[in-house]
């Protein structure tokens, strides 16, 4: 007897999954290809398009050092992650040399932002988190980009 048209979509759709997990787990560690040729602010639309709730406001067209786009991609792109079932946003200001990020999300911030740390603190950046009243929570991150 053949398989009831319910189970064969189950079955596809659990292949599917099991695919893009493994697709996730390979891109993960490649350089995005807007980062390369566009800039962080490109990086970071090309990822709204695919994160839906993510949207991001002051990301200038100019660029950085190398080491400093790839770092904050990589922030922002963790933190959505992280965030993933939540609304994310997005403010970068650069003043002084210094390029702020400020992400928020109506949750609590991730456990485990040690890498994130880690690739900050290589750069002499910073991140530090604070909850809102309005039950935000906010990641600041900043690095210098003289």
């Amino acid at each position: 007897m053949a398989p009831s048209l319910d189970a064969r979509l189950e079955r596809a759709q659990r292949e599917v999954q099991q695919a893009l997990e493994e697709l996730r787990e390979i891109a993960h560690g490649l350089y995005p290809v807007a980062l390369a040729d566009g800039g962080l602010a490109a990086a970071v639309e090309s990822l709204s398009d695919r994160r839906p709730g993510l949207s991001a406001s002051g990301l200038a067209k100019d660029r950085y050092a190398p080491a400093i786009e790839e770092t904050a991609y990589f922030a922002i792109a963790t933190l959505a992650e992280r965030w993933t079932s939540h609304p994310v946003t997005i403010a970068a200001t650069r003043r002084n040399e210094r390029l702020t990020l400020d992400l928020s999300a109506p949750t609590h911030a991730p456990d485990d932002l040690v890498p994130i740390e880690d690739r900050l603190a290589a750069l002499d950046g910073t991140l530090s988190i604070a909850a809102t009243s309005r039950g935000q929570t906010r990641v600041r991150i900043e690095l210098p980009c003289a």
